[in-house]
């Protein structure tokens, strides 16, 4: 709440470094090794097997790629996969992270980075959260001049990607 209350009044501050890409994500994605292993949940990184230094700040894309990995394990049943992966295309870098879970109706996939949007109200009690997580991951994307691009089925899962220049 302290992070978006700072975005929300311009008061945070991007502090970019030039960093391999493929170690942070790496350590970001060992976070929720454990949750998928006691879930029975397949869980992947994807990523090309060389180094890819890219601008950006470290603590705020943690932050993102942390609650995008935080809603995939939150809506995707055990025995399902979510999947972390990098690419870097010409002059872009994609980070995605897809899941097998319960997927949003197409109604709902323009609101979801609204600040305390939630899908399945019902739910909240059940899953918890703010519905706060995306629309911080959308401010972190729009700090980095990156863009955000989700598609989802009902019933099949999620993908969403953060795409940044390089």
């Amino acid at each position: 709440l302290l992070d978006f209350r700072k975005q929300e009044q311009g008061f945070m501050k991007l502090k970019v470094e030039c960093v391999d890409i493929v170690p942070f994500l790496e350590d970001v994605y060992r976070s929720f090794w454990e949750l998928a292993r006691k879930r029975n949940i397949v869980y992947t990184f994807e990523h090309p097997n060389e180094k890819m230094e890219v601008w950006f700040d470290p603590v705020q894309m943690q932050k993102a790629v942390f609650n995008l990995l935080s809603n995939a394990f939150k809506y995707t049943s055990d025995g399902k996969s979510v999947k972390v992966s990098v690419r870097k295309q010409q002059q872009i870098m994609e980070i995605t992270v897809s899941d097998t879970g319960c997927g949003i109706p197409q109604d709902d996939l323009s609101r979801i980075f609204e600040r305390f949007y939630r899908v399945d109200k019902s739910r909240s009690k059940q899953t918890g959260g703010t519905g706060l997580g995306l629309a911080i991951v959308k401010h972190i994307a729009v700090m980095h001049k990156a863009e955000l691009k989700i598609e989802s089925e009902l019933g099949k899962g999620t993908e969403i990607k953060i795409v940044f220049p390089v």
